[in-house]
């Protein structure tokens, strides 16, 4: 009998030692803070639950790996929700219900595979939704309710696959999909989205900027990234009906072309980074007419041939054409652009085979125009261009290939 009670008290003892451990920040605080027992946990009723004065919980890592409907029971001022990184596999219906002051709500990082329809149904004064993460493969119609900031990102979500309800809710403002593949997503799935002003598509195996982005609810967009993806060219106007547009983020993909009036609609446009694409070319009318466009990011591309004209009657002022085929610029470069209402200050156009005599001319006219620029690489520690005969700018397009050959040849003798 005496072996039986100490293995019954063994057992209770390591049942208390399990559970994840919870402190206030002092006598008079609502935040509470929790740390991971030993082992797994199932958070049920009476860790958290009762405390009515509570306005934060966090129970980050504590090795949860499911939760009891009535765990948050009995906390009507519970505003901030914190279970992230747990080994949730998913939220069961009914355990938010009793916390409808719940705003922001983290579950990110657990490895939840599905959500029941119903789960935010009562919580209806919710602003951040992480889940962030997680090994969602689909999202049902109507799970989403109310939320300002939606965090989707790394997923298992299949474009393909989605309904085309699945957000079905107009108040979003800040919608991430990022690594997720959004490939053969339905054209209409944002078309009630009336207030979105973010949209993340990094990282989504696309390999042309998705229809899903045209439909014209979509004008109040400011921020739009795609970035690390597939595309390879832009040859229609598709951003038309972004008309608030300010920042276009492409960089890293595989882009070689781009339509001659891609941007002509973008009135507000203020910031656009290509870098990181394969570039050949910038047209004469390319970025002319965006009267509020003051950054361009250009690197890390394959142009040879940029005119001046392409800038014309926008508000410039950063310039980054740096890691280009780039041998020349037209004369007076920088001094046209400001003639044509740029206000140029910042300019980059390191590694680019430069003719030694037109970077000579280049070096002189930002200098003259104390425009800031990529000085560290003109210390003459190492070279920067090449020259052949006299020394002369040649600006003629048919030598270009003459200077990239002798420039490469010199970079891998370093």
């Amino acid at each position: 009998m005496a072996v039986t009670w100490c293995v019954v008290l063994l057992g209770v003892l390591l049942s208390i030692e399990a559970k994840p451990s919870c402190k206030f920040e002092d006598d008079s605080s609502r935040h509470l803070e929790c740390s991971p027992g030993d082992s797994d946990y199932i958070l049920d009723k009476g860790l958290v639950s009762d405390k009515a004065r509570i306005v934060t919980i966090i129970l980050r890592s504590c090795k949860i790996t499911s939760l009891n409907t009535d765990c948050f029971e009995g906390l009507p001022r519970l505003e901030r929700l914190d279970i992230s990184h747990n080994k949730l596999t998913t939220l069961p219906l009914g355990v938010l219900d009793k916390v409808p002051k719940l705003t922001y709500f983290n579950a990110s990082y657990n490895i939840i595979t599905n959500l029941p329809v119903g789960l935010f149904k009562n919580v209806q004064n919710l602003i951040q939704l992480d889940l962030t993460g997680n090994h969602l493969y689909e999202i049902n119609p109507g799970l989403f309710k109310k939320v300002s900031l939606l965090y989707l990102s790394k997923n298992y979500l299949q474009g393909r696959d989605l309904h085309p309800n699945v957000f079905e809710i107009s108040d979003v403002n800040f919608l991430l999909l990022n690594e997720n593949d959004m490939t053969g997503a339905p054209e209409n799935m944002l078309r009630t989205l009336h207030e979105l002003l973010y949209l993340n598509l990094d990282d989504c195996s696309l390999t042309e900027v998705p229809k899903f982005i045209t439909t014209p609810n979509l004008d109040t967009i400011t921020h739009l990234t795609i970035s690390n993806n597939k595309i390879r060219e832009i040859n229609e106007p598709i951003f038309d009906n972004l008309k608030d547009l300010e920042v276009l983020n492409l960089t890293m993909n595989l882009i070689d072309s781009l339509n001659d009036n891609l941007f002509t609609s973008l009135k507000k446009l203020k910031k656009i980074d290509l870098s990181k694409n394969r570039l050949k070319t910038i047209t004469e009318h390319q970025f002319q007419n965006t009267p509020f466009l003051t950054d361009i990011n250009l690197s890390h591309n394959l142009i040879s041939i940029l005119p001046v004209n392409a800038f014309r009657a926008s508000a410039l002022n950063k310039l980054d054409i740096s890691n280009n085929r780039l041998t020349y610029l037209q004369d007076n470069f920088c001094l046209e652009l400001k003639n044509s209402g740029a206000v140029l200050r910042d300019f980059y156009f390191s590694e680019n085979p430069w003719q030694c005599a037109c970077l000579h001319d280049l070096l002189r006219e930002v200098k003259t125009l104390n425009l800031k620029y990529d000085d560290v690489n003109y210390d003459g520690g190492h070279p920067v261009c090449v020259s052949a005969g006299q020394f002369v700018c040649n600006r003629q397009v048919y030598v270009n290939e003459v200077y990239l050959d002798m420039y490469h040849l010199i970079q891998e003798r370093l």
